[in-house]
């Protein structure tokens, strides 16, 4: 997390993009659960608040880039439909 956040701090993002791996369930080489999208979402937007001064607008995200590549076509595309319908986002 440290490198992300030097990341946010660092670039002053006026939109985000939420990276996820479909079917995972913890962390990479954590057992620390992932959170749901709707929820990861109000986290990077959150993290992002922290790096922008007061005067400059929020930072959103403004999409999913979601990695289906463990799915099989028509899972990948349930799966994707259904993460749209989580956020409201475009994935």
């Amino acid at each position: 997390s440290g490198v992300t956040m030097s990341l946010i701090h660092g670039s002053w993002p006026n939109g985000l993009v939420l990276c996820h791996k479909a079917g995972d369930t913890t962390i990479r080489n954590y057992d620390v659960p992932i959170p749901s999208l709707k929820e990861l979402v109000l986290l990077y937007e959150t993290a992002a608040s922290w790096a922008r001064p007061l005067s400059h607008a929020q930072a959103h995200v403004l999409g999913l880039a979601i990695n289906t590549s463990a799915l099989n076509e028509c899972e990948a595309f349930a799966y994707l439909e259904k993460a749209e319908a989580e956020t409201g986002l475009p994935s």
